[in-house]
Order: structure tokens, then sequence, then C-alpha cells
């Protein structure tokens, strides 16, 4: 429910604007299709700016497209609103519904013109400018424009108080895992965001910024930055299984799709900056390289990694501000295998301690790393320009406490601690029984290694870059375990 009220515009800070062109019909068996706004359970209030808006029978049109009206949670003092009362659930709202969230005095509705899905004045309250972007979407929820005030300067300023220079985002794989966090993160900073994945979005909400287009097909590529121009580009999209041993080509998404990414960037000619997301399986676990370009793979999806990157320091003179990222284990709401299988294990009650061992883990909450990315994009030039940085919070995570967090959020029965030895005779059996091609083991020496070993990377440059993240480990844990129950996680495969 937090998540749900938080991207709500009328919980927004103050100074928000939020317009959509209808007409909007909001009678109940209709709120699926409506935006965030009718389904956050704020108790709106709404009137047409010259009367009452009187209960209306479904379907019916309101053609007065100068009309102006304005919702808040009740009477806001100095704003002019009269007679206020709840929306029926056969009312239609007027064609141009206008939102403000706004402090006494601060402004009043204005009178917009739209035409279309174009809104063709801009909004600006008393003495401040404003900022008037939009989206449109193909069918479902109408046109969203979002304007924001910002009384000191004109440039967009994110959540956190850093300046976010970049206007229009465009993001390769945004309805993967991190994807979808990190395109949830810009449009919460009122960015006009294009999802560009062959899948369609995990989150529904996302639906209006997905575009259908494989980073292999070169033409669509090209025709789809030209036709958004974007500003910032964040590149996702890539092969993550770690399967293949013997077709290096299977990677073609990690190695070719990146080569047109970069071509489509150079050609374009708007974006000022570009991150490209590799992976900390450059190297294999346990090494710990000299330099960024210190490369020891260990798999074929590490090596197609090293490919990308060495593409992009080759075309560095010709691509504007770059970073490379190298995520570790990300983890948090619509992730899927390893991480998701964790919690479910613990849920289970499959999931023991080893007896006085631990491990360090350098992981990262995904809400968190949406954040670092929103903020190294939003750093100068000269910090983070040529940069190779790993993506994982700090500090390192106990594994063994992380467990417990998660054994505590989800309310599953509390972890034992077996032995070592016990564990080791426990892997061995599964060790052969994947050998003999007998199905998935619950445990291998391969897994038991992984789960008392530290894997700890230096974030320190992160750290240095991005600052205190906005989410600690038990935020994450419960947050985590507030999205699994929501989305029914907790019932599949049992």
């Amino acid at each position: 429910m937090e998540r749900r009220r938080r991207s709500c515009p009328l919980d927004e800070p103050p100074g928000w604007n939020v317009h959509f062109a209808g007409p909007i019909d909001v009678r109940r068996d209709n709120l699926d299709m409506m935006p965030e706004l009718f389904k956050c359970n704020a108790g709106l209030w709404y009137e047409d700016g010259r009367s009452p808006v009187s209960p209306r029978q479904p379907g019916d049109d309101v053609q007065n497209s100068h009309a102006t009206s304005c919702i808040g949670r009740g009477p806001r003092p100095g704003i002019g609103q009269r007679s206020l009362r709840k929306p029926e659930s056969t009312d239609v709202v007027q064609p141009l519904l206008s939102v403000v969230d706004m402090p006494p005095l601060a402004g009043v509705c204005t009178r917009t013109k739209v035409a279309g899905h174009h809104i063709l004045t801009k909004h600006r309250l008393i003495g401040v400018p404003s900022v008037v972007d939009s989206w449109s979407a193909p069918k479902g929820p109408p046109s969203l424009s979002v304007i924001r005030s910002d009384a000191e300067n004109p440039v967009a300023m994110n959540h956190h108080g850093s300046v976010g220079r970049h206007r229009r985002v465009l993001i390769t794989g945004g309805s993967g895992f991190i994807g979808t966090n990190v395109v949830e993160a810009f449009l919460r900073d009122d960015c006009i965001v294009l999802n560009l994945d062959v899948i369609p979005p995990r989150a529904a909400a996302h639906i209006a910024q997905w575009r259908q287009i494989d980073i292999l097909d070169k033409v669509a590529l090209d025709r789809a930055f030209s036709s958004f121009q974007p500003e910032l580009v964040i590149h996702l999209a890539a092969k993550t299984v770690l399967d293949e041993r013997t077709n290096l080509g299977s990677y073609a998404a990690n190695i070719q799709g990146v080569e047109n990414v970069i071509g489509a960037v150079q050609v374009v000619g708007s974006v000022e900056r570009t991150l490209f997301t590799s992976s900390r399986l450059v190297c294999r676990l346990g090494y710990v390289p000299e330099h960024d370009t210190d490369y020891q793979p260990s798999t074929l999806y590490g090596l197609s990694k090293v490919h990308g990157e060495q593409l992009v320091r080759a075309a560095s003179s010709a691509l504007g501000t770059w970073t490379i990222l190298r995520p570790t284990g990300i983890w948090g709401p619509w992730f899927g295998v390893p991480y998701r299988d964790f919690f479910m294990t613990i849920k289970r009650g499959r999931y023991v301690h080893p007896a006085g061992r631990d491990a360090l883990k350098s992981y990262g909450y995904v809400e968190n790393t949406a954040y670092q990315l929103q903020q190294l994009a939003a750093r100068p030039t000269p910090e983070v320009h040529g940069r190779t940085l790993l993506i994982a919070d700090y500090p390192p995570v106990s594994v063994r406490a992380w467990a417990t967090l998660i054994q505590e959020a989800i309310q599953a029965r509390p972890i034992p601690s077996i032995p070592i030895l016990l564990l080791k005779g426990v892997a061995a059996i599964g060790d052969s029984v994947e050998r003999l091609g007998l199905g998935s083991a619950p445990l291998t020496s391969f897994r038991l290694n992984n789960l008392v070993s530290d894997m700890v990377y230096d974030t320190s440059p992160l750290e240095a870059l991005v600052g205190p993240l906005p989410h600690t480990l038990t935020e994450g844990v419960e947050r985590t375990a507030a999205w699994l129950e929501s989305h029914g996680r907790f019932t599949l495969d049992q």
C-alpha cells in the first residue's frame, strides 16, 4: 500500500499539477483502466471551476473542452474552491481534469486548451517557472501531462534533492528486473521515459512507455532513437543466462547489441550521457582486478560482457559522457532467479544456516540500485566520464543476518543451524544427482561454497559519488516481502 500511495500525484511535493485529457469515465468498473490517481485511497474531491459537478449517467460525454476542474483532498484555503464533494460512481469527469496539490495562495487552477493528446499552453504558477512534459498512451489510460514548478531553477529536481538534468530517458531492457525499477524511479522524477525491450513490461503501469524493439534490429533501434531524441540512455538489455558453454554467438545481444546502441547514440546527436550496464562476471569470483581492463571471465556470459565493455571504450571519443556499470548481486521487487529462490527457500522452511560460518556479500537492493543510477546520471561529467563502477549496497551484507531478516519479514519458521560437515555430505550427494542427470539438487558443493564464501567489492568510489542510500537492508527486505505477498508470489510453485 505504501508503494501505491507514494506514486499517487496527490502525494507528490507541493507545486505539481497533473492533467488528464479525456473524457474520463470514473465508474468503478473502469478503475483498473484509469491512471494511478483514481486508485489512491485519498478521498478525492473535485468541482468544475464554476459549480459543483452534478451526477451524470454512465457514458455521458461532456464536450466543454475549456472547462477546468480542480482536485484536492479537501478544501485548501485560498485556492477558491467553493462546493466540494466526493465524485459519485456514475460521474463523468470533464475532458480536461487538472489536479492541484499546492500550498495555499501559491497559485490557482488555470484554463488550458487541449487538442487531441497535446497541451497547447503551458501552465504557470504565479512567479515561478514551469517545466511541461507529456506522454500519450496508445490505449488504456488517457494522455497524461505532468507540470512541475521549480521556484529556483527550471531544471528538474529529483525527490532526493539532486539536479536531474536529463528529461528524456531511453532505457533498453526496461522490462527486466532491474529495468522495471529504473523505469519506475525515473517516472517518479517526472522524466519522459521510453523503454525498448522485446518483451512487455513486468509492471502493467509501464505499458505506455514500452516499445517492442530488439536491440539487434539496428534499423528499428536507430528509428526509435531518432524519434524519441533521448538526452540520457541507460543500456540494460542483455542475455543473462549463464549455462551456455560453447557458443559465444548466442550472446549476440551482449556484443552486437552494444555495438548497435553505440551506433544509435552516435547518430541521433541528442544524447548527453550513456550508462552502459556490464557485469561483475567480467572477472571470475574471487579475482581482484588491478585495473578496469584487467579481465578474467570464467563463463561465456562474462566474456560477452568483456567484449561489450571493449566496444564502449573503443568508441569513447564519439560517445559523449559514458560510464560502465558492473552490478553485483541485485535483489528486490520484480526479481527472479536466483534471489527470489532464496526468499522462497526460506519461506518453505528449507534453508539452514551453516553452523559457525557466515559470509559477507556485496549485494544490492534494487531500489537502491535505481537510485544510484539516477545519481550517477546527474553527477558532473568529470566525475563519471569514462569510469567503471561496481554497483552494490554499502556496506556488505551478512548472509546470516540477511536470511534472518527475511525469515522474520515473511513469518517463516526460525532457521536452524546445521554442522558444516553434514552440509558437505548432503552437497556431495547433490553433486552426484546432477552429474547423473537425475534432476536439480537443492544443495551442491558449488552452492555450499558460494554460501559460505565472502564476495566483497570495493564500493567506496560509488559511495563517494552517490552518498547515503534511501533504503536500509531491513527496509529492503520488508518492501520485498510486501511485494511478494501483494503479487501472490508466495503462492507460486509451492
